[in-house]
């Protein structure tokens, strides 16, 4: 879902530039490049909570 947003503000700031204007630019810049480290950070962690489950999953006996 967030990812949604990042696309919209990167739209905006390509809107922003082909129309020229400024304010636009730098509002849409300064989003979206605040949006993108969210990004990362929740792709990031999501990722690692994965592999941790996994590797819990994995390596735990089987019940009998």
């Amino acid at each position: 879902m967030y990812i949604m947003f990042t696309t919209g503000v990167a739209g905006w700031l390509v809107y922003g530039i082909l129309t020229g204007s400024l304010p636009i630019i730098v509002a849409n810049m300064v989003t979206l490049l605040l949006a993108s480290v969210i990004l990362c950070l929740k792709v990031r962690n999501t990722l690692q909570a994965r592999a941790q489950g996994a590797a819990v999953a994995t390596s735990a006996p089987i019940a009998s």
